[in-house]
């Protein structure tokens, strides 16, 4: 069975491998083609930018800087407690969440920054990565149950499929299929 642009005879966890580094690819380039921040640090849009951060807010930042995720997650709920409305530490809360596999927790923290400040480019961006892991987490699952599951598989890689299509299209990437909608 050919699976849009996935290689055919490939075994099922390449195509799914493929697709889901060709999916965070295309939020990707969205995202430096909107021109929105790809890192946290030192984002000029703090809703207190006239205030200092919190010192657990640039710890967690640092600390995420050094990829560990755990001490973020536990800096950045210490800044909460001394500002408990500020969207940017909401948003790296859920951030360091989702990177230490808390992901169904970062989605819920992701919509509480948005809440917050509704126009959060970077909040936006990081809950698509959130919701595009948790396509991909369903998909694995939807594999592990064998056939009686192959024909939601399948629907759900091809819904993955005409959502990186018209990303891509959108982008301007000639190489990509033309995304039927």
């Amino acid at each position: 069975m050919r699976m849009g642009w996935i290689p055919t005879g490939a075994p099922m966890f390449v195509g799914r491998v493929f697709l889901g580094r060709m999916l965070l690819a295309t939020v990707f380039l969205v995202t430096v083609l909107a021109g929105l921040p790809a890192q946290a640090a030192g984002n000029p849009q703090r809703a207190d930018a006239d205030a200092a951060p919190p010192a657990e807010y640039t710890r967690g930042l640092e600390e995420v800087e050094a990829g560990d995720f755990e001490a973020a997650r536990a800096s950045f709920e210490q800044a909460l407690r001394k500002s408990p409305r500020d969207p940017d530490i909401v948003n790296m809360l859920a951030y360091s969440q989702r990177k230490s596999g808390q992901l169904d927790r970062a989605i819920h923290t992701y919509k509480k920054a948005l809440k917050l400040r509704p126009r959060f480019p970077q909040a936006r961006e990081y809950l698509a990565e959130a919701y595009l892991q948790a396509a991909l987490r369903e998909l694995e699952t939807l594999e592990s149950y064998g056939d009686e599951a192959q024909k939601e598989r399948d629907q759900l890689i091809r819904a993955l499929e005409a959502a990186a299509a018209r990303e891509a299209w959108a982008a301007g990437d000639d190489t990509a299929p033309k995304p039927t909608w």
